[in-house]
């Protein structure tokens, strides 16, 4: 029964697809649009390098959200946990400091250094092993692709939901640079700017930089903002065939940090103030102090050489993370102290042929040593903390890859990839009781004796993707695809068995994009099946052997997830543009058994989700838009925007418990913003999440209950930019 509703699905899809994409592709031919129109509807000729060589969205044959920085400095987007502010399907928040990624009801938490993310990340073409390093990337940004489903060929490692590349902007050989200030309630303070400079006909230097300062969300001080980053950029191009990127970054976070309010059997908060949080010493269920810090650092220094050796281009981009991390937090609802150090060093290889000839190939090799130790000291018990100390958490990966695309005909072209993947993970680490100053406690009643874990596996994947695409008019392209993403196993702590195994997913795709009437509509749609294997999922649980007990990783046996999502776009009038992005989910658990657990107020028996939505699977996900630009005399505009984000019903965990899924939610947020005749100066005022509206990025169950962390509530202010 399901592989027919599949089979009805995608071939609805196809057919929709097809006959919609003929019938307005022939009335796109009949018809003479204004030039005036296609320079308006500019967003469809944004350059993406998704595919690791430069194509426009439309042209892309595959799903994905891309925000050029303006846009995001339209909409607010400082941070990546309000990507979900431009696109359906996605879900990014942080747990602490790790970023997690769900895209269409798959994904996974990453919560502690044992734990791979689901999605690529890189920066610049720098694959980072861990997104900590993301979260300071956010400001001078040229655009942020999302590619959603398993991009296994050509990102690898850690591909299974897609993946997000953040782009920054390379120096240029003008003299330019810009300038903002925002200002907002909870007492925001945020500074940007940038200064590009050439300092010869062949070398030109780009520095930027962020600062942020706000006051907290919570109303005992967590989740507020204290940061700064700095970028140099510089660029050398000896010749039209040779170039050499150098880069370095740097990003700071202090603060009181992260914060989670106590979660009540509705899924909703326990009080009037969805942002209240009680004060006080950790009672183990609603109250926690205000004592808490963090202290994050992190430096990215990378390079990129491209070399035209007239066959194809080799592109070389080595690169060096240095990351520290240390923290007292109550997420969760209990004291955790915290210190990480992570260091990664990395280099990819790629070479690649022309784009314009009738075989286009790309074949490469990537390298990657990551290296992790620190200390995680739980206050789990009155008066004892459990201390785990990693003294290794150390990965070295190697792949091989190569895609190749053909053209059968001009119209039609079929494309293949395949990549190797081999790594090999490391982990030593201690467990113990500690009084509360840190001290080892030897064993007696109530102290456990120490506990060991350690391990050493090598983990191998081949992953593919295969498929077909088809011009139907100068602006319809119809595209097939199924493609395959693979993430690593890894380490729980305990004594042996303490492994968990690695996860694939296969996704099947049918899809078309297009552009009419000289762009004044733009309609993407795209059908998707994806089977997801021995998908990991995190939670807290007793290790093996008991009592001490850690976030646990789980192989759930199985997750489906089929829907199809819409994406479009159409010019009103002179100056009007409607956006509309749309998706409906069918994610759930096909097979998935977890243990049960006892601690804090919950008495959890042994439970099957099978047949249950996945986490963070909406039924119907929509963002809606809609902006107007009014010419003011003299040639200044005023823009008034608007848009609403609305979600139904999702899970936020896995435990089952009451209150782990939560109603629907609707957010929307509006602008107005002044630009100047020449564009160089902009003014903002704005408020966003007009409602108030508690939403959970995040959920789970600790020893203190059922804590979640919500995004932001109502916030509001001005904002000015000027360019030079």
């Amino acid at each position: 029964m399901r592989k027919k509703q599949l089979t009805a699905l995608l071939s609805t899809v196809a057919a929709s697809a097809l006959a919609a994409t003929a019938a307005m592709a022939q009335d796109d031919a009949d018809g003479a649009g204004s030039q005036s129109v296609s320079a308006q509807r500019g967003s469809d000729e944004i350059i993406v390098t998704a595919q690791r060589r430069e194509s426009t969205v439309q042209e892309t044959p595959l799903t994905i959200a891309v925000a050029t920085g303006d846009a995001l400095r339209a909409s607010q987007i400082t941070d990546p946990t309000r990507i979900t502010n431009i696109t359906t399907g996605v879900q990014l928040f942080t747990v602490g400091k790790q970023l997690s990624l769900y895209v269409r009801g798959a994904g996974a938490p990453v919560a502690q250094p044992r734990a791979d993310p689901a999605a690529a990340y890189s920066v610049d073409g720098v694959a980072l092993a861990r997104p900590l390093s993301v979260n300071g990337s956010y400001f001078d940004v040229a655009r942020i692709e999302i590619l959603k489903g398993p991009q296994g060929t050509l990102y690898g490692r850690n591909s299974t939901v897609g993946a997000v590349n953040v782009i920054t902007n390379r120096p240029t050989f003008e003299f330019g640079g810009h300038v903002g200030v925002e200002v907002g309630n909870y007492d925001l303070i945020r500074t940007e700017g940038a200064l590009n400079v050439p300092l010869s006909e062949t070398f030109a230097v780009r520095g930027a930089f962020q600062t942020t300062n706000r006051d907290g969300y919570l109303s005992n001080g967590y989740l507020d903002a204290e940061n700064y980053a700095g970028r140099i950029r510089t660029l050398w191009e000896p010749s039209d065939d040779v170039s050499l990127m150098v880069n370095a970054s740097y990003f700071q976070d202090t603060g009181q940090g992260a914060g989670d309010i106590p979660i009540s059997l509705e899924g909703t908060s326990l009080f009037a103030d969805h942002w209240f949080v009680q004060e006080g010493p950790p009672n183990f269920s609603t109250q926690v102090p205000t004592d808490g810090f963090e202290d994050f650092r992190n430096w990215l220094i990378s390079a990129e050489l491209e070399a035209d050796l007239g066959f194809a281009t080799l592109t070389v981009i080595p690169g060096y993370l240095d990351t520290e991390f240390e923290a007292l937090t109550y997420t969760g609802g209990f004291e955790q102290r915290l210190f990480y150090t992570d260091k990664q060093t990395s280099v990819e290889v790629r070479l690649a042929s022309p784009g314009d000839q009738r075989l286009s190939w790309i074949v490469g090799g990537l390298y990657l040593n990551n290296e992790q130790d620190g200390i995680q000291n739980l206050g789990t018990r009155p008066g004892i903390l459990q201390g785990n100390v990693y003294n290794a958490v150390d990965l070295e990966s190697f792949a091989a890859f190569g895609q190749l695309t053909y053209a059968l005909t001009d119209q039609l072209r079929l494309t293949g990839g395949i990549r190797y993947s081999n790594e090999t993970k490391d982990f030593d680490a201690v467990t113990q009781d500690l009084d509360l100053n840190e001290v080892p406690l030897p064993p007696g009643p109530g102290v456990f004796p120490p506990l060991i874990s350690m391990g050493h596996r090598n983990f191998e994947d081949i992953s593919y993707r295969a498929g077909v695409e088809y011009d139907v008019a100068d602006n319809s392209l119809l595209y097939a695809n199924i493609a395959t993403g693979y993430k690593a196993g890894g380490f729980n702590v305990g004594a042996p068995p303490n492994t968990y195994e690695p996860e694939t997913m296969r996704a099947i795709t049918v899809g078309a994009k297009n552009t009419f009437a000289d762009g004044q509509l733009r309609l993407n749609i795209e059908g998707w099946h994806w089977t997801y294997r021995d998908v990991q999922q995190v939670q807290f649980n007793f290790v093996n052997p008991p009592p001490f007990f850690a976030l646990v990783t789980f192989n759930a046996a199985k997750q489906e997830s089929y829907g199809v999502e819409l994406d479009g776009s159409l010019l009103v009038g002179e100056g009007g543009l409607f956006n509309a992005n749309i998706t409906y989910t069918n994610s759930q658990w096909k097979e998935f058994a977890l243990p049960g657990f006892v601690f804090g107020p919950f008495n959890i028996p042994p439970f099957d989700l099978s047949g249950e939505d996945t986490l963070f699977a909406p039924r119907w996900a929509a963002n809606l838009s809609y902006q107007h630009r009014f010419e003011l005399p003299g040639g200044a505009a005023l823009i008034p925007s608007a848009r609403t984000r609305l979600r139904t019903a999702q899970t936020l965990n896995t435990t089952g418990i009451p209150g782990s899924r939560v109603d629907g939610t609707t957010s929307s947020d509006a602008s107005l913003t002044y630009e100047s005749a020449d564009g160089a100066f902009e003014a903002q005022a704005y408020v966003n999440n007009i409602e108030n509206e508690l939403v959970f990025s995040f959920s789970g169950v600790t020893p203190a209950g059922h804590w979640g962390t919500p995004r932001a509530p109502r916030t509001y202010g001005i904002r000015l930019f000027m360019r030079f």
